[in-house]
């Protein structure tokens, strides 16, 4: 009697850690889904909400699409996919999704990825080798960028035709430091040196207050 209850109890366990395991496939397969209530909100500005909350990476040219205009962003639980084609849908850009590095643009609709060069890597302090969020990480000179997330990962797709530009990254309170943009896909870790910045002596006197 004593050993089916065990076998019992052993099937019991099996079927609650095969459960558990679906349910970490499951969440680990679902596609992201955003949620927002913003009215008379510039585009702009409702992307750098996606990034700051959903640590989505956009890359465009401000001048290519009217991403000043105001829109109105409520939406619930919808794809990143169905809530910018939505956003431009008078627009028709070309929209490309890369992980969490989202492209747009209206130029190089009849680009294709492989018009484009990855460059990704961490970025640490050299003074402690932690990673460096939220650096800011450009083509030196135009306007298309991104910045790397809160573990110092960053992955920047950039057309070939900028292969003669430099890359800047640059923090606030470190050294900024640019790189020639390689000829093709490349992972590109750096440290950051922290700035220091000399004041001039102050000095300071007791001054008797007249009686």
């Amino acid at each position: 009697m004593k050993i089916y209850r065990f076998v019992f109890i052993l099937i019991i366990i099996f079927q609650v850690v095969e459960l558990m395991a679906q349910d970490d496939l499951k969440n680990q397969t679902a596609p992201l889904t955003i949620s927002s209530d913003y009215k008379n909100i510039p585009i702009n500005h409702y992307l750098d909400s996606l990034h700051q909350q959903y640590d989505l990476h956009f890359a465009y040219d401000p001048s290519s699409l009217p991403f000043d205009s105001v829109i109105d962003a409520r939406y619930k639980a919808q794809t990143l996919s169905f809530i910018l084609n939505d956003i431009f849908k008078n627009y028709q850009p070309k929209i490309e999704i890369s992980e969490r590095q989202i492209i747009i643009s209206s130029a190089y609709r009849n680009l294709a990825v492989n018009d484009y060069i990855t460059i990704r890597g961490v970025i640490v302090s050299s003074e402690n080798n932690k990673p460096l969020p939220m650096v800011n990480i450009a083509l030196k000179g135009k306007a298309i960028g991104t910045t790397s997330n809160h573990e110092g990962e960053y992955k920047f797709l950039i057309p070939r035709k900028y292969t003669r530009e430099y890359i800047y990254f640059s923090s606030v309170g470190y050294q900024s430091q640019n790189f020639p943009l390689p000829l093709g896909d490349t992972i590109l870790n750096l440290s950051l040196n922290p700035l220091t910045i000399n004041l001039e002596e102050i000095k300071v006197s007791y001054l008797k207050a007249a009686d």
